[in-house]
Formats: C-alpha cells, sequence, structure tokens
C-alpha cells in the first residue's frame, strides 16, 4: 500500500490514503524510524485512511508534569486529523500510545469515533513486579548500553519460542531500532524518566466514568520483562471501561502486532466491523490482503 510523507501544522506524517474512508491514527511514542507499525498497517489499510507521526519527545522538565504532557500529545493528535481533513478520527493506541488515546478519550469525547488500546498501563494495587521489572531495565540503561537495551526491549516482548526460531529477524529489528529510533539518543537520565512517566495513569477513572467512545482493549498475556504492560494492567483499566470489549491474546507479549501481526488483526475486526457497520469478508477475517 502505497505511503506518502507530507508536512501537516509543522509536522511530518505518513499515511496511505483510501478514497473516502474514515481517518485511523495509529498512536506509540516509539520512532518511526523502528518501523513498529509496518507489519500491520496495510491489514489496517483495507478499511481505513491510516497515518503515523513521530510524537514530541518531551524534555526532562516537562516529564515532572505527565499528565500535561500527554494532554499536549492528544492535542496534537487532533491537530493532526484536522489538518487532514478530518474532524473525527479512531485511533489505535499501543503501550505508550495507550496514555495518548486515554487523554484524547477524556479530552475530546467528540472527535474520537472509536479507541483501540493495546497493551494498555496501569497502576496495579501491587507494583513490586512492575517496579522490579524496571530496575532491570533502569540498569541496563545506566550502563550506557543502548544497543542491548534494543535487545532486551524486543526479547521481552516476543514470545520465547519466537525468539528461539527468528533470531536472525531479532536481530534485524535490534540493529534498525539503534541506528532509526530518535529515543535512544537521548540521555539515560530522560530516557528513565520517560519509561517512569509510562507506568503510572495520568486519566483519573472518574474521567472515565460515562465515557462512550467505542472502545476495545487487547491484552497479551506474556510480560518476561516483568515491567508492563501486562493483562493485569489491561484488566485494571478495563474495570473503568466496563462498555468496552476485551480480549487477551495468549501466548503473545507486548511485541504482537509484529510477532503476529494476523493474529492482531483478526483481534480486531469484529470491533472495526462493529464500529464501521460494515461486515468483513470472511478472507480478510483469516488476515487475508
Amino acid at each position: 500500500m502505497r505511503r506518502e510523507t507530507r508536512d501537516v501544522r509543522g509536522l511530518s506524517v505518513i499515511w496511505s490514503e483510501r478514497d473516502g474512508a474514515p481517518l485511523l491514527m495509529l498512536v506509540r511514542m516509539a520512532s518511526r524510524g523502528a518501523c513498529l507499525w509496518d507489519p500491520i498497517w496495510d491489514r489496517l489499510g483495507q478499511h481505513f485512511s491510516v497515518v503515523q507521526f513521530d510524537l514530541r519527545m518531551p524534555s526532562t522538565a516537562d516529564l515532572d508534569d505527565p499528565r500535561r504532557v500527554f494532554r499536549g500529545l492528544a492535542a496534537q493528535c487532533v491537530e493532526v486529523a484536522a489538518g487532514l481533513g478530518h474532524k473525527r478520527f479512531h485511533l489505535f493506541g499501543w503501550t505508550g500510545g495507550t496514555h495518548v488515546a486515554l487523554r484524547c478519550m477524556a479530552d475530546f469525547p467528540e472527535q474520537v469515533a472509536s479507541s483501540l488500546l493495546l497493551g494498555p498501563f496501569w497502576t496495579l494495587e501491587d507494583m513490586r513486579s512492575p517496579e522490579k521489572g524496571f530496575e532491570f531495565a533502569r540498569a541496563l540503561v545506566e550502563s550506557g548500553n543502548l544497543a542491548l537495551y534494543s535487545y532486551y526491549w524486543y526479547m521481552g516482548g516476543l514470545s520465547p519460542g519466537f525468539v528461539e526460531r527468528n533470531f536472525d529477524q531479532v536481530e534485524r529489528w535490534a540493529e534498525q531500532r539503534n541506528s532509526g529510533d530518535a529515543f535512544l539518543k537521548r540521555d539515560p537520565a530522560q530516557i528513565l524518566k520517560w519509561m517512569r512517566a509510562l507506568r503510572g495513569c495520568w486519566v483519573e477513572p472518574p474521567e472515565l466514568a460515562g465515557n462512550a467512545t467505542p472502545t476495545l482493549i487487547i491484552a497479551h498475556a506474556l510480560d518476561p520483562w516483568h515491567a508492563g504492560p501486562s493483562a493485569a494492567m489491561a484488566r485494571a483499566l478495563h474495570r473503568h471501561l466496563p462498555h468496552a470489549r476485551f480480549e487477551l491474546l495468549e501466548e503473545l507479549g507486548s511485541m504482537a502486532p509484529i510477532e503476529d501481526p494476523d493474529r492482531v488483526y483478526r483481534a480486531a475486526l469484529p470491533f472495526y466491523s462493529a464500529v464501521l457497520d460494515k461486515p468483513v469478508p470472511e478472507a480478510l477475517a483469516r488476515g487475508g490482503n
């Protein structure tokens, strides 16, 4: 599917336009250089005009107020959609992008047509395990070996069997991120402060009460690095969005869209069929192009 780069409100965006189709915004904090959306992009593009842009990495000082940071990023999503001629748009938030999607739902409910939240973070009553997982990651980042951290990031998000069978691909992804993701060029203190912010809650439950945005929460069963996002976090969020659909991806981790894009696509299709009021052909439901 043909993708083009456009300048929209001073931001460089990547998008593939389908005539007459609604806009789907892909939101994740990892930059375009990591190429994480590529395996699933064309599948989603069968139903939507698809857009992605690199969200602004906040400064260390900005991260003293993560709620304000995510509010600003949510407003930026609305501005990009408007710049592409769409007053309403669909959101697909993945890990850190779920914070942005939730803020969009809270702050701009009239603009958000639907929200898919894949691997959301949420604060648990017992955060001891995620805290230890974060400390493992901290040790790697503070060592200065961010190339090794890239391997840890992928290997902790993929199933053990996939890593064992496809280590050549894991190497390619890790090296691709090392060379292309601007996040890894940041100061380690800033990286860690940002990783810490991701493990908070930046939408209060009362802000979600009564929210009627059609929502699908997709959780993954595996969290090998124990720092989240996790299925427990997704379930905790679901308790505050009881109208949302919930889907669990068994035997997959946070990198599900690159390990098994067909499985993620099949999980999303019934939801998108409902929100678009458009039956999904059987061949597409099996992940066909």
